[in-house]
């Protein structure tokens, strides 16, 4: 499996970085994406996990949690 681990898009989402996301089984998202649209234009191209940031405020309130804890191949990894 194959996992992109991006943060701090800031509402762009750079030709380059979608290029190397492309590949992904999986992308996790650190946090600052500041537009929904980012988020579906990730999960357009795998599935993605994605946590809050602080400047995702009452976009993301209801949607993103500020940590995620997820099981890969057995082993734990917790995004925050």
């Amino acid at each position: 499996m194959k996992i992109g681990i991006i943060s701090d898009t800031h509402n762009l989402l750079r030709e380059e970085v979608i290029g190397y996301l492309n590949s992904c089984d999986l992308i996790i998202h650190a946090g600052y994406i500041c537009n929904k649209a980012i988020l579906l234009k990730l999960n357009s191209i795998a599935k993605t996990v994605a946590v809050k940031g602080n400047n995702d405020n009452e976009i993301f309130e209801d949607i993103l949690n500020k940590e995620e804890l997820l099981e890969i191949g057995g082993k734990k990894l917790c995004c925050a």
